[in-house]
């Protein structure tokens, strides 16, 4: 029966997940088809859903309004499912190269699902990751976990110190410096003209004004978490981040002057305008700059962390869905993927898929050329994992690899053993 049952399994995969779900199966004759299941089969196809699957994780979150008052819940699914095909050496491919090298991938879902109670939507993207990238996703992930734990580390935490201490120190030698040639312009222009400059003590004055300013905007700005859609983090946090983010706080100054009224919140509102205010003014004077931070509250317990650009782990082509119809111009689907380390998060490990269709041309060797400036119907999710998940979806994936590889390799060193053979023996022959 086992022809039979992976037939049915393929079968049921074929027509979706959701699908399958639906379907209950009993011993006998599977109806329409004539397909008999035992016991044990029936139990296999109610139960295991996903066969394919290697790793799969939920996430569930609050969805908020420009308020920040909750207006329902978004609920994410990541699935990880193997397609791994054994080379065959009757197609011309190498045994001992194990996998077919085109078409052995892993399929990497993300379904987001947004419900407020009564209604609920729903999107859902896919792309694949060939099986002879794994190994370098692995050697990304393992060196970016090992910089993640040195800038969140004690030790990274004095660097940050020191470089800012050297940092200050210059300045201060530097402002020392500058006094020095205005006091020596200053004593020249009084022996001169027996009085001293009014403009340049006026400059001194405007440049000491505007230091002290420069630190009362910080404890403005950094001492306000602006709620809803940022997440309670500091507008001194979100700029930092990610400056083109500006645009979206001064849409949030607006919707906060449109609340200064409300009995409840007006008063934080206002807090979070002067808050923002401040923040973008730093920005725009430059004084965000910076490449360590310390925080009192920061989830590394209050240390300095040392900040660093996000770590491409992995980024795929344009990987257009092949056509069997051998077409070569129309339209196809196109599905993306790229994984992104953010130091210094405690769900480091991004996953971005993008789906759309582009036009596109199929040269005669086979290349196809998609043009994604033509792009529609787009589609794109992330998904965002703790590093402990991430090595666990990686474990789980190198596992797969591995038993598939012990399961193929006797019949593939087989093949390859018989080629050898035949080779030698055809050729003994032939010298005869």
């Amino acid at each position: 029966m086992s022809g039979d049952l992976t037939s049915a399994l393929f079968y049921a995969r074929k027509t979706g997940r959701e699908e399958r779900n639906m379907n209950e199966y009993a011993p006998g004759l599977v109806p329409g088809t004539n397909i008999r299941l035992t016991q044990r089969e029936a139990d296999l196809l109610n139960n295991c859903k996903y066969p394919d699957d290697v790793y799969t994780a939920f996430s569930s979150s609050a969805q908020t309004g420009e308020d920040g008052k909750r207006t329902g819940t978004v609920t994410k699914t990541l699935s990880v499912a193997s397609a791994l095909i054994p080379a065959d050496a009757a197609k011309g491919q190498n045994p001992r190269a194990i996998y077919d090298g085109m078409f052995s991938r892993y399929i990497v879902t993300i379904i987001k699902k947004s419900s407020d109670g009564r209604t609920e939507e729903k999107e859902a993207v896919k792309a694949n990751i060939t099986v002879n990238e794994i190994s370098g996703i692995v050697m990304e992930s393992e060196a970016a976990a090992q910089v993640d734990a040195f800038l969140s580390a004690p030790i990274a935490g004095q660097l940050a110190r020191m470089s800012k201490g050297m940092k200050d120190g210059f300045d201060h030698l530097e402002k020392g410096q500058t006094a020095l040639q205005v006091g020596m312009k200053n004593l020249f222009y009084f022996f001169v003209h027996h009085e001293f400059p009014k403009r340049e003590a006026a400059s001194a004055n405007s440049s000491a004004g505007q230091n002290e300013d420069t630190a009362r905007l910080m404890t403005v700005a950094a001492g306000t978490k602006i709620a809803g859609r940022f997440k309670n983090r500091t507008a001194v946090d979100i700029l930092r981040e990610d400056p083109e983010q500006r645009d979206a706080l001064e849409s949030q100054i607006k919707w906060l002057e449109g609340h200064l009224n409300d009995p409840k919140f007006g008063k934080r509102n206002g807090e979070q305008i002067e808050a923002i205010r401040a923040a973008i003014r730093l920005f725009d004077l430059g004084a965000l700059d910076s490449t360590a931070e310390e925080t009192a509250d920061s989830k590394y317990g209050g240390r300095v962390i040392l900040k660093a650009e996000p770590h491409p782990v992995y980024r795929s082509d344009q990987n257009p869905v092949h056509h069997s119809d051998g077409s070569t111009t129309g339209e196809c689907p196109v599905r993306e993927i790229s994984i992104t380390w953010h130091y210094g998060e405690r769900y480091p490990v991004e996953i971005y898929v993008k789906n759309y269709h582009a036009p596109f041309v199929r040269y005669s060797d086979g290349r196809i050329n998609v043009e994604n400036s033509k792009s529609s119907d787009i589609v794109n999710l992330n998904c965002r994992l703790t590093s402990k998940s991430w090595f666990e979806c990686l474990h789980a994936i190198q596992a797969d690899m591995r038993r598939f590889e012990d399961r193929t390799a006797e019949k593939q060193l087989r093949d390859a053993e018989d080629v050898r053979n035949l080779s030698r023996m055809i050729a003994e022959a032939r010298k005869k």
